[in-house]
């Protein structure tokens, strides 16, 4: 393999880039059902909006770290893992609360194209991040 494909830093960037997308991808996806069921209206004895987004949240929060301390494999050092793990969590937060404004001017559809972003993003940066492996 090419030197520069085993660059440490390379793999860092890559697995934090491709953790903070996907995180955030999980978190606008789990926002999408919401403004769902929001929309469905009808009588509800339980608001699940709040179970909904936690979940989507902590689920967005377990891929970020997951995918940042997986694909940053590499790196030999557990601290540097962990650093690019608790990176791929802060982007993940970052990238979400840019759903907001989404959600603001878009609506729904809003929402959508701004996960389809992230996904993409995410899987762009998951093929750099296995090139460097």
């Amino acid at each position: 393999m090419a030197p520069a494909a085993r660059d440490p830093v390379l793999r860092a960037l890559a697995g934090l880039a491709t953790g903070a997308a996907a995180g955030a991808a999980v978190i606008t996806g789990g926002l999408v059902v919401l403004r769902t069921v929001q929309q469905g209206g009808g009588a509800e004895t339980q608001d699940p909006g709040s179970l909904v987004l936690s979940a989507a949240v902590f689920l967005g929060l377990v891929v970020a770290a997951a995918s940042g301390w997986l694909l940053s494999r590499g790196i030999e050092e557990i601290w540097r893992r962990g650093v690019t793990a608790t990176l791929a969590v802060f982007g993940a937060l970052m990238l979400a609360l840019l759903g907001v404004p989404a959600d603001w001017m878009g609506g729904r559809g809003g929402l959508l194209a701004y996960l389809t972003v992230l996904l993409a993003g995410a899987l762009y940066a998951g093929v750099h991040a296995h090139r460097a492996a």
